[in-house]
């Protein structure tokens, strides 16, 4: 009776560790696979990645322990030896995908494989964050509701904080926090608000160029003027006409920190204003008068900055221009091999000359829609033998060049144009120079130390054969409006925003005809589920 007691309680013991070491040792390796995935989330054993992992270890030593017999031929056993094959290649792929991530973590970057580079900070808005010296905050007010704008802001918000630790951004909910939103004077979704200091900007569009437009006006509250001259016909800042009017060249400028204003010398007692930083003479039709040429050229004599956008019909403002070694040349330069999609007299440029304005430019076309030549001459560098006089203080730069397929047409008035051996001029022509003016360095002598650095304030010129590429209609086009604010930043002397800007944003669609729309309808809805069902019914009447 003893006996058969005893058996019956070994047969209990034998059934508890059968029921219990299996979950023990499936228990104790999730619990350490969970340790393994929070030590990959958090980056670092933490004190819930060891407690798992410890009570995983011993779960499954347990597990082993209550049935060594079986474990040890289980071991031994084929599909053991399969399934151990099977777990370390599982846990390989798990180690490398671990690995990565933690590489990933402490070495962070991101791809944009988009076609128009969407997702990438322009060259101009990499400049601004980089020269930042106090702390800018973005404060984006947006709700769940607003769907792809938020998403869109918030990825923008990423990338603006990515380029410099001196941006702090947040993105509230207006609907859960209207307290904020009061306090801020917000009183619409989708209003962005840029602060530094006692500064602040309002923003109510989700890009990238308006934001960092808002980012400069604060950043730097200096009030830097540009001047259009007015009275000779030229282009109106206020003239919303596609062909002729100047609104969107105002509008870049204001986008860059300038106010914007015309300027008439053909008053009673006419002056350039003393905060003019730059003055601006686009295509003027008719010549200006002895006393605003006078008045032009003291402005220049005292450091004056001056874009003089010279069209062929245009006077040639020589009086002005003269003085600085350069020449608006006659006639028409036409390029027929670029004139492929324009009419002809149009060239699109894509030959730079080395300059600050032109150097973030390669690879970059412009579009002139009419241009004559422009003669910018130095003079050479002074000797190296004693009594030479020193060189011209005017250091004058081709910035935009045609290529040998040009020639300057005398003659368009009939509206044909060919190249008239013996008459007309061959290329490639200079269209557009850069001018700056300064004391001139001393001759040098031999041995003599090289002299010092001038670093003091320069008169500074461009001047365009064309005024037409900065109206309405051509600002736009390639990539004029980086030529037209380049030129305006290099006078001003703010090279840090000499770049390429914030490119607009670009919604891919697709436009279909009616016929395709159809094509499409008839592929998806019927031949396709056509050919399926007839695969399927060969498929059982064979199998039949």
């Amino acid at each position: 009776m003893a006996d058969k007691k005893r058996k019956k309680k070994k047969g209990a013991e034998r059934t508890f560790a059968d029921m219990a070491a299996i979950p023990m040792a499936v228990s104790g390796a999730g619990a350490v696979l969970i340790g393994l995935i929070a030590w990959s989330i958090q980056g670092k054993f933490g004190w819930v990645a060891i407690l798992f992992c410890v009570v995983g270890l011993v779960l499954i030593g347990a597990g082993v322990a209550l049935k060594p017999k079986e474990v040890k031929e289980l071991i031994r056993s084929r599909q053991m030896m399969m399934g151990t094959s099977t777990s370390v290649s599982i846990l390989a792929v798990l180690g490398i995908l671990i690995f990565v991530n933690y590489i990933a973590i402490r070495h962070h970057h991101r791809f944009d494989w988009t076609k128009m580079k969407q997702h990438t900070l322009s060259e101009q808005t990499r400049k601004v964050l980089k020269g930042l010296k106090k702390d800018i905050s973005i404060t984006a007010f947006y709700s769940p509701e607003s769907g792809r704008d938020m998403a869109q802001m918030e990825d923008l918000l990423r990338e603006y904080k990515e380029h410099s630790r001196k941006v702090k951004t947040e993105v509230v909910n207006a609907l859960l926090q209207p307290d904020k939103a009061q306090m801020m004077q917000v009183d619409r979704l989708g209003t962005t608000i840029v602060e530094c200091g006692e500064e602040r900007e309002q923003v109510t569009s989700a890009n990238e160029q308006s934001l960092t437009s808002a980012i400069l006006k604060v950043s730097d509250p200096t009030e830097r003027k540009v001047y259009f001259l007015s009275g000779h016909g030229e282009h109106d800042i206020n003239d919303m006409d596609q062909q002729k009017g100047y609104t969107d060249a105002k509008k870049a400028l204001e986008e860059l920190n300038y106010k914007v204003d015309a300027l008439s010398l053909l008053q009673k007692q006419p002056t350039i204003p003393e905060d003019c930083t730059v003055l601006v003479i686009a295509g003027p039709k008719k010549p200006l008068i002895k006393e605003e040429s006078s008045l032009i050229n003291d402005y220049l004599s005292g450091q004056g900055r001056l874009l003089a956008m010279v069209d062929p019909e245009s006077p040639a403002l020589s009086e002005i221009l003269a003085p600085w070694e350069v020449e608006a040349l006659p006639g028409v330069v036409i390029e027929l091999s670029q004139n492929y999609f324009f009419s002809v007299g149009m060239p699109v440029v894509n030959q730079y000359e080395p300059h600050l304005i032109t150097n973030p430019m390669r690879n970059l076309a412009t579009v002139f829609p009419l241009v004559r030549p422009i003669k910018a001459e130095s003079t050479p560098p002074p000797s190296g033998e004693p009594g030479y006089p020193p060189p011209s203080a005017n250091q004058a730069s081709p910035l935009l060049r045609t290529t040998s397929d040009s020639w300057v047409e005398s003659d368009i008035s009939s509206g044909k144009v060919s190249y008239d051996e013996g008459k007309d001029e061959k290329g490639p022509f200079s269209i557009a120079a850069a001018v700056a003016s300064g004391s001139p360095p001393p001759p040098q002598y031999p041995g003599a130390p090289p002299p010092p650095p001038d670093d003091s304030p320069k008169t500074r010129l461009v001047v365009v054969g064309d005024s037409d590429f900065a109206a309405n209609e051509w600002l736009k086009a390639f990539a004029n409006r980086d030529l037209f604010t380049n030129m305006v930043n290099w006078l001003a002397e703010r090279e840090d925003l000499v770049s390429i800007q914030p490119k607009e944003p670009y919604v891919t669609t697709v436009d279909l005809t009616k016929s395709q729309v159809k094509l499409v309808f008839f592929f998806t809805v019927v031949i396709v589920p056509v050919l399926v069902l007839l695969t399927g019914g060969i498929v059982w009447w064979k199998r039949r």
